[in-house]
This record gives structure tokens, C-alpha cells and sequence, in this order.
């Protein structure tokens, strides 16, 4: 009498034998694990921390651009404004402009009668474009005016070059002076066919490279005519 060979038993099972034949048997699949209390405390403390980081990055994008308040400093004293960014008022510091504007045009200036000079920070040619103002302060027109000046010299001169063509020649001689400002007569020499005034009075201050130029005239009637502007180094 013979038998079948059977398969080996799988560990820890004995064969079965069904209906005279054997069948083998394998261990059930394994079943997925059940969340744990761990892995749910895990879950939770992961939230809270993405929670966190949103806020922070919030926080960051709302205030991070803001400037920070400046650190208090000591008080000290505050430097000087350059006259520069002030601009100086040359038309408005009328103490240059005499009461009394003589009737009769001078003669020709002699520096001996001088009694200011040209500071050094004066010294050269400079040009720019003045702005002339009608009796009553309101704009007329615009010219332009190149100033020669020598440091220490108490005489210079002036070209003017009109819109209408016309060219003005200026003697200036110097009153009174400062390190950074002058006050000045100035005297036609050539009128350009009648386009200058024949005699005036001229204020400059300078800063660095900027000569800020005033200038009062009397005009026919008896009253005052001014023009101001900005000259610059050439």
C-alpha cells in the first residue's frame, strides 16, 4: 500500500485533509495596527507647531517691514545750514537797497573811493541767468549776467546779454564786504542802445560754487526795479 508524499507542516500546524487530499493551511494576513494614543499625541503636537510656524511667518511679514524706532542720542548742536540749501534771500535783505538813489548817474568808479573788496571765495568768473521783476514784484523777463571779480580788488565788471540782442556793459566797485558777501555799485558803460539802467546797486553772496546775485535799479518813474538769480563758476 502506497501514499502520497505530503508537504511539511508550516511551523507550529499540523497538515489538514480534506475530502482525502491534504490542503495546505498558511497564517492569516496580518491586520493593518490600530492608531495608537502615541501616534494621536504625535498628530496633535504636530499641529500646533504648523499652527505656530504661521503665525510667526504672519508676524514677520506684517512688522518685518516696518522701520525700527531710532535709538534716543544725546542732544548737540545742530550744524549750520549751507546757504545753498537755504537760498539765500538776496532781494529780501534790503538794508544793500539805499533809501535815497541818486538822481544824477555817477561818474565812472575809482577804486580809491572803494571801501570793501573782493573775499577769495569770490574770486574768478561766474555766469547764470537772472530773473527781473516789473514794479510791482511780478516776473518780466530773464537775462543773463557773467561777473568778473579779482580776491582782494575793490573793482570789476559785469556783462549782461539782453532777449532783445543787446548786450550791457557793468564797472562794479565794491562798498562794504564780508567773507561770504558784498555790496556793490555798479555803473553802465555801455547801455546796449538804451536797454541798461545807468547806474545800481548789486548784493552778492557766496556759497561754494553758487554766487547768489541781487540787483535794484531806479527806473524812470522814481521807483525801484529788482532782478535775482544764481551765477556759477565758468
Amino acid at each position: 500500500m502506497s501514499y502520497s508524499p505530503q508537504p511539511p507542516s508550516q511551523p507550529g500546524q499540523g497538515p489538514q485533509w480534506q475530502d482525502g487530499g491534504y490542503t495546505p493551511q498558511y497564517p492569516p494576513a496580518p491586520q493593518p495596527r490600530r492608531n495608537s494614543t502615541g501616534t494621536t499625541v504625535v498628530l496633535a503636537v504636530g499641529g500646533v507647531v504648523i499652527v505656530f510656524l504661521i503665525v510667526a511667518i504672519v508676524l514677520v511679514l506684517v512688522f518685518g517691514g516696518r522701520d525700527p524706532e531710532p535709538a534716543p542720542v544725546a542732544d548737540s548742536p545742530r550744524p549750520q545750514e549751507s546757504t545753498s540749501a537755504q537760498t539765500p534771500d538776496v532781494l529780501g535783505d534790503s538794508d544793500w537797497i539805499p533809501d535815497d538813489i541818486p538822481d544824477d548817474v555817477p561818474e565812472p568808479p575809482d577804486d580809491e573811493l572803494s571801501t570793501g573788496e573782493f573775499p577769495e571765495a569770490m574770486d574768478g568768473s561766474w555766469s547764470g541767468v537772472m530773473t527781473q521783476y516789473d514794479l510791482d514784484g511780478n516776473y518780466e523777463s530773464t537775462w543773463t549776467l557773467e561777473v568778473h571779480m579779482v580776491a582782494g580788488e575793490s573793482l570789476g565788471g559785469a556783462d549782461l546779454s539782453m532777449p532783445n540782442g543787446e548786450s550791457c556793459r557793468w564797472d562794479i566797485l565794491t562798498t562794504s564786504n564780508t567773507e561770504d558777501s558784498v555790496d556793490l555799485e555798479y555803473y553802465t558803460m555801455d547801455d546796449g542802445n538804451g536797454t541798461c539802467t545807468l547806474f545800481g546797486y548789486l548784493h552778492f553772496i557766496v556759497d561754494g560754487d553758487d554766487l547768489y546775485v541781487g540787483v535794484a535799479t531806479e527806473q524812470p518813474d522814481g521807483s525801484i526795479s529788482t532782478a535775482d538769480g544764481v551765477l556759477t563758476r565758468f
